[in-house]
Parts: C-alpha cells; sequence; structure tokens
C-alpha cells in the first residue's frame, strides 16, 4: 500500500548519544567547534568535548564465567567416548598451567574460583581464550601438552560454553 506524499514517517527509536571522531577533529579551531556546537544546538543537541575516549565508553558487559571442575571434565569424557585418563591429564594441564602462569608472558591468563563445595573450578571461558590466542602445547604448562589433550580442550570448550555466547565474541 502507497503512503500518502505527506504522510509523517513512523517514529524510530534514535541513539540517546552519537560519538563523533576523526583526525579533522584535531584540526579544528575552537571558533569552528564552536559553530558546530551553535548548529547542534539550534536543533535541540548538545554537544561535550571528551579529553579521554576511554573515560566515556559504557563497559561492555562480561559475559557470565563458565566454571568447570575435574569432576566436568570426567563427565564430558564418558559422555563423549573420551577416557578418564585423557579428562584427568586435560585438567592437570589447565590446573599446572595456571599455577605457573606470569602476567608478563602476554598470552590469556586462565582463572580458577572455588565452588560452595570448596572444589576448583577453571573458567572455561579463559581455557578457549588461551586456546584461541594461537598458543602452542607448550605454553600450556611446565612440561607442555599432548595434542589430545588439545583437542579435548576444544570440545569441552565448544560444548559447554553457551553458543548465544560465543556469537558475541
Amino acid at each position: 500500500m502507497e503512503q500518502p506524499y505527506n504522510a509523517t514517517p513512523e517514529p524510530f527509536e534514535a541513539p540517546e548519544a552519537l560519538l563523533i571522531t576523526g583526525e579533522a577533529l584535531r584540526d579544528m579551531t575552537p571558533e569552528r567547534l564552536e559553530t558546530i556546537s551553535q548548529m547542534l544546538g539550534g536543533l535541540g543537541l548538545q554537544v561535550t568535548t571528551i579529553a579521554d575516549l576511554e573515560s566515556v565508553r559504557s563497559p561492555e558487559e562480561e559475559p557470565k564465567p563458565v566454571p568447570v571442575s575435574q569432576a566436568d571434565f570426567l563427565k564430558f569424557a564418558e559422555d563423549t567416548g573420551h577416557t578418564s585418563r585423557l579428562a584427568t591429564m586435560a585438567w592437570l594441564t589447565v590446573e599446572r598451567t595456571y599455577r605457573g602462569q606470569r602476567t608478563d608472558e602476554g598470552l590469556p591468563m586462565l582463572t580458577f574460583s572455588r565452588g560452595e563445595d570448596n572444589i576448583p573450578h577453571v573458567d572455561l571461558r579463559t581455557v578457549k581464550a588461551r586456546i584461541d590466542s594461537g598458543t602452542n602445547r607448550e605454553e600450556w604448562s611446565n612440561h607442555g601438552m599432548h595434542r589430545a589433550n588439545m583437542e579435548f580442550l576444544r570440545n569441552i570448550t565448544e560444548s559447554l560454553i553457551p553458543q548465544q555466547d560465543e556469537d558475541d565474541c
């Protein structure tokens, strides 16, 4: 159905703020910025100068951790036809890597927490981040990692991290 020429457009959800960036802003004189501010003010918009862009960025919502224990590794192995030995070796590799990691490595850090039962849990998101960073097997622990352990870690992260959260990464 055609709309008449003088029909008012349907309202749309406009943003509350716009951020204007670009190298040309550095070259603008205060007078030019004032002119732009006055023009936008005539449209009912307010201009604010920001010196530090990091201070105004809205913090991105951190995805919720995906804590898993050694028992979860073993259950995953059982459910997927892997051996309990492989699950245990992969768990020990993650544990050893966590204990030996240093912030100066430049690699994604593994994080552990304790569950209500006081059992250690690794955040699978941090395991995935380390895998996705392209680290080689030797950078996982002081003993290196077997290919099978790496494949197990890839499989468990792909299976247990919620899919919609992965799309946001």
